[in-house]
């Protein structure tokens, strides 16, 4: 997808946070943006770098600008779960300190290691996946909040 593409539906995204009495996120602090701007293409899909983030276990994890907004944040919208946009910027943090929850060969998902409060007054922590592409870089695949059980 075109750069001016995505920054448009970020665009609207934002628009559409304000009036529900959210805001778009800003940067994430702390992160690599040395490579900001490059293209890979995972599986045949061309994504746009956003930041790169070293995690816990001393692994290069790619966040993308197509992924942040088409899946993460439009997934967001389409589950209600709108307050959980303002929180993208937790990602690098969750990948260097949160609670690893499952690994294998090609996907990691972790946990925030703090509980966060739901507009329903419930309580959830918010869970990161990373995948490992064909090429073997490893990539954000997606972001949500997480029940607590």
């Amino acid at each position: 997808m075109e750069p001016d593409i995505v920054d448009e539906r970020r665009e609207r995204i934002g628009r559409f946070l304000k009036l529900k009495g959210y805001d778009l996120p800003g940067f994430a602090p702390d992160v690599d943006r040395s490579e900001a701007g490059e293209i890979h293409m995972p599986y045949s899909a061309t994504r746009t770098v956003l930041y790169s983030v070293i995690d816990r276990e001393r692994r290069k994890v790619y966040h993308y600008d197509e992924t942040e907004v088409d899946h993460i944040m439009i997934g967001r919208i389409e589950h209600d779960d709108l307050w959980a946009i303002e929180h993208i910027t937790r990602i690098p943090r969750i990948l260097r300190s949160g609670h690893i929850v499952f690994a294998s060969e090609d996907k990691v998902v972790y946990h925030s290691r703090s509980k966060f409060r739901r507009p329903d007054d419930t309580y959830c922590t918010l869970r990161v996946i990373i995948k490992r592409d064909p090429v073997g870089r490893w990539y954000v695949e997606t972001f949500y909040p997480k029940d607590v059980k």
